[in-house]
Formats: C-alpha cells, structure tokens, sequence
C-alpha cells in the first residue's frame, strides 16, 4: 500500500512482482517524470532444426536471465516458426536470455527452461543476435 501525499492509500496493483516499474506521484511532483527511450534496441533471430530440418509452427520461448532485463521486456516471449522454421524477436533490452523451442513444455518458468537446456544468449546494445536451435523433445 502506497500512500498520497493527501493522505488517500490505494493497493499496488503490482504487489511484490520484480516485472512492474510502478510509480505513484502527488499532485506537487506531476512534473518530475522523465521517460527515456533506447533506439538502440536488440533483436534475435535464428532456425528451429530437428535433425538438420526447419521446423514449421514451433514455439520459441525466451526468458530474460535476470530481474533487471525482465522488468525491461516486460517478462516472457514466445513466438512461433515461420514456414521455413525462422524466428524472429525484436525490440528487446540488452542482456541475457535464455531460448528453447520444444512442443513439450507445458510451463514456462526458468526452471523448466533451464532443466530442458535452454540456450543462453547475451545480446548487446544495438545489435541482433543470431542462434539457431535444436527442437527440444521432453524425455518419455
């Protein structure tokens, strides 16, 4: 619970969530917000393979490595392979991640990704990082 300069309180709506940037301002600190964007934004991309084939249609998941890199993203990201097997991610933070495409994960959470092998990748300030992966099959 935050509490106004009026007095007023109201709930986070974030609780203890390290993925939320919140910020409560009274009416004497409206003009003390300053918003600064990067255009120097990361990308990755890369091939889904499964025994040396593109993979059409599979998920890849990506997880930043570290609180400070979530907050950034906003969390987790996943997208799919196009027909030829490609992925791509876009306006992303510099930092680590962690990426694993497998039809098998029903939860994405960085144990998971971690007990499966994810690969980690470290992208830097304006530049796109390129990592192509193997499709993960979960064991029987």
């Amino acid at each position: 619970i935050k509490v106004f300069p009026d007095r007023r309180r109201q709930p986070s709506r974030a609780g203890q969530n390290p993925d939320w940037h919140e910020i409560y301002l009274g009416p004497a600190e409206l003009p003390g917000v300053r918003v600064l964007l990067s255009p120097r934004a990361v990308g990755l991309s890369g091939r889904v393979l499964s025994g040396g084939d593109p993979v059409a249609g599979a998920p890849v998941f990506l997880f930043p490595a570290t609180p400070e890199v979530r907050r950034r993203v906003n969390g987790i990201k996943s997208t799919y392979t196009d027909p030829q097997g490609r992925y791509r991610f876009e306006g992303l933070a510099p930092g680590s991640y962690l990426v694993l495409s497998s039809f098998d994960l029903d939860e994405v959470s960085e144990e998971t990704l971690t007990a499966a092998r994810a690969q980690t990748v470290t992208l830097d300030a304006g530049a796109t990082g390129l990592q192509d992966l193997a499709l993960y099959q979960a064991p029987p």
